[in-house]
């Protein structure tokens, strides 16, 4: 498989690249039936900045009064999000993922473009699909 990875506002630890990895060759297995130089998968993340600290407020009884409000439950200030595109002979799939840390991010990612891979697989190719064919329905019922 080919894939390019790309980032935006972060640097890629060896770690978090050798996780990628893994996650691609779980890939791979879904995929047996394709040329490995087939599909082509975009992996892109990009770090983001929260820009909800605070909010106004104005409440509803005169509409005069207006209270500024900060917000104590933000987890972090910042937080990653990115897209994963793989490009099948039939249909690409894209899947938006989001998380607190890159592993996060990436796990929510792959988690989702794994879900996508098997519908794929069983609309686009009926020998790999987990339903049973109708036929079989059919010759069950008549016995």
């Amino acid at each position: 498989m080919i894939y390019n990875i790309a980032v935006k506002g972060c640097v890629l630890s060896d770690e978090t690249l050798a996780y990628v990895e893994k996650h691609l060759t779980k890939l791979a297995k879904y995929l047996p039936n394709f040329n490995p130089d087939a599909p082509f998968l975009d992996l892109i993340i990009r770090k983001q900045k929260i820009h909800l600290d605070h909010y106004i407020q104005r409440t509803p009884v005169n509409g005069t009064s207006i209270k500024e409000v900060k917000n104590p439950k933000t987890q972090s200030p910042v937080y990653y999000e990115g897209i994963i595109k793989i490009i099948l002979p039939r249909k690409p799939l894209v899947i938006r993922m989001k998380g607190n840390t890159i592993d996060e991010a990436i796990n929510d990612g792959f988690k989702q473009i794994n879900k996508k891979i098997k519908t794929y697989r069983g609309k686009h190719f009926p020998s790999d699909s987990e339903y049973y064919d109708k036929k079989s329905i059919k010759e069950s019922e008549e016995e």
